[in-house]
């Protein structure tokens, strides 16, 4: 048999048909895209996109063996499971299942398909990846950058949604999507919510006290309570209880997520930089429609923080004294996920093409994103020299390596072509 783990890994392939499935009060179900594997606290897969009948939905997923595993481990008392559209199970062992739809797998794939398919995913993370290095010509690289364009056409989509959505203030759409990229994928979405709890008149109102903006930050985002002992997060306590008082404030119902994570990518000192860097930079969005050179970003993460995280990564815990600047990963996380879309919409919606293509030119020149994929791409004859490429690379992995649609990858129809002629 198989285990929990195993289970997640089958659900995030999906390398065996999955048509026909019905939830366990009949109604059917498909999967419009699995979502991002979750290795950090919370849900199984967040983001996740499923078609129960005729009405779509997007959130959470949780995995199990049995149905009953969600109480054995008290996930109806965690509030980071409220969001869940689907529990995936491959025995139903509850009658009563009331926190979504469950879907019982055990009624639609033979535990065969699911074994076999565990044998082949013990194999490298690219079916092409035994094969020698290829050398990919200008064309194929062309066309991969393409790729990279068609996920950010996406994120624009989104953006221009927003827009919409805010009533058209910008300044509020692009705070919204840098509050995002400080919180990583891990805390996205509770930064998000963080975002969306502050008044933005508030946020411009408080932006210029650093010390009220801290405590209005790290109180919406429950990091501060009154048993704190250190004078610093105890007199932000007390600052956050007045301005809650005053504005009838309501903090967010997320946790903020700690559990394997790097102290420097803690939630906690994320939001020192992200307070300080708001500080700095209220006037963000004329600053980034007047910007040209890409370069001249970077200058805007140059940021003090309080003085009090030089020995801290939790509060009332002491540690070895570093500086925390923003690192290079949430710089370029901020420039690729908030600013580049931002202005591709914002040119998109007021007509203005330079900044279009100044967007554009910024996607062609930002350096690459340096992580495991784009390492392993590299080593197969791939390209990385900017952010566009390594945009392309993720989405040439999650559309046709993650499905084994080899002959619509530049590298894989020449593998293929290559093994015919021989």
């Amino acid at each position: 048999m198989f285990n929990e783990l195993q289970l997640q890994q089958f659900w995030f392939r999906q390398s065996v048909s999955t048509k026909g499935l019905k939830t366990i009060c009949g109604k059917p179900l498909s999967v419009i895209d699995t979502g991002i594997w979750n290795n950090n606290q919370g849900p199984d897969f967040i983001f996740s996109k499923i078609k129960i009948g005729e009405v779509e939905w997007v959130g959470n997923v949780e995995i199990h063996i049995f149905c009953s595993d969600w109480f054995k481990h008290k996930h109806e008392d965690d509030i980071n499971y409220a969001r869940i559209i689907l529990h995936v199970v491959w025995k139903n062992d509850v009658t009563d299942f009331v926190s979504s739809p469950v879907l019982e797998l055990s009624n639609f794939i033979d535990p065969s398909a699911i074994l076999n398919d565990l044998q082949f995913s013990k194999r490298p993370i690219l079916s092409c990846s035994l094969a020698d290095k290829l050398e990919l010509d200008e064309s194929a690289h062309k066309e991969i950058y393409k790729m990279g364009e068609k996920r950010i056409e996406r994120k624009t989509a989104r953006v221009l949604d927003l827009f919409q959505a805010c009533g058209n203030d910008f300044s509020s759409v692009l705070w919204l999507l840098v509050f995002r990229s400080f919180g990583s994928v891990q805390n996205a979405s509770g930064f998000e919510s963080l975002f969306n709890s502050i008044p933005i008149h508030l946020l411009r109102l408080y932006g210029y006290d650093s010390f009220k903006l801290n405590a209005l930050l790290f109180g919406q985002a429950k990091l501060i309570d009154q048993g704190l002992s250190d004078n610093y997060p105890h007199s932000l306590w007390n600052e956050y209880l007045q301005l809650q008082k005053k504005f009838k404030l309501v903090s967010i119902i997320e946790e903020m997520y700690f559990l394997r994570m790097r102290p420097r990518n803690f939630p906690t000192i994320r939001l020192a930089q992200l307070s300080a860097f708001y500080n700095k930079n209220m006037s963000l969005t004329s600053v980034l429609l007047q910007t040209n050179l890409h370069t001249d970003l970077f200058k805007l993460f140059q940021i003090n923080h309080h003085d009090y995280w030089y020995a801290h990564y939790l509060f009332d815990r002491k540690s070895s004294p570093i500086e925390k600047q923003v690192g290079q990963t949430i710089i370029h996380q901020t420039i690729l996920n908030a600013f580049i879309p931002f202005l591709l919409a914002y040119g998109q919606f007021t007509g203005d093409k330079n900044q279009v293509q100044k967007a554009k030119n910024w996607l062609a020149v930002l350096g690459p994103e340096i992580n495991s994929l784009s390492q392993t791409f590299l080593k197969l004859g791939f390209r990385a020299n900017s952010v566009g490429d390594t945009q392309g690379i993720v989405e040439l992995y999650q559309n046709l390596c993650l499905k084994n649609l080899c002959a619509l990858c530049p590298r894989g129809s020449k593998i293929q072509l290559k093994n015919f002629t021989n």
